[in-house]
């Protein structure tokens, strides 16, 4: 029942975590770039009788010199994230300092190379891949 209200209060939770912290003054440009963005969604199990309930989203749709990334839980955790270019080769990293259920970063993207890229985001500490989507840099 829990994993059921939880996806269903998703998109609204991001949507209220979105405008709580943004870049961008104007909330008309805010609502603007939320419904431009790409939405993910994944579940990861902690044990048993658990699991994390993980939506991440990303905006602008089509990326050129920036990303704002945002990854919002239903409980606090801790992860790190890598971002490799089509070589394989890691091309940046992002690693928050403390578990919460909601984390922001600004992605400067002006000195990647134009074309595809792939968000792996681990669990803290672990080398097992929680979940992969790619993107491309226009």
């Amino acid at each position: 029942m829990k994993k059921l209200l939880l996806l269903g209060c998703g998109t609204f939770l991001l949507s209220a975590a979105a405008r709580a912290q943004s870049a961008v003054p104007n909330p008309n440009l805010q609502a603007q770039e939320r419904m431009d963005a790409r939405q993910e969604h994944f579940i990861f199990p902690v044990n048993a009788n658990h699991s994390y309930n993980v939506v991440f989203l990303m905006y602008p749709r089509t990326l050129t010199n920036e990303a704002n990334v945002i990854l919002q839980t239903n409980d606090p955790f801790l992860f790190h994230a890598t971002v490799t270019d089509e070589t394989g080769r890691q091309v940046h990293s992002w690693k928050p300092d403390q578990p919460n259920t909601r984390f922001y970063a600004h992605w400067d993207l002006s000195k990647y190379r134009p074309g595809n890229y792939t968000v792996h985001v681990f669990k803290a500490g672990k080398q097992d891949e929680l979940y992969r989507f790619e993107f491309a840099k226009q």
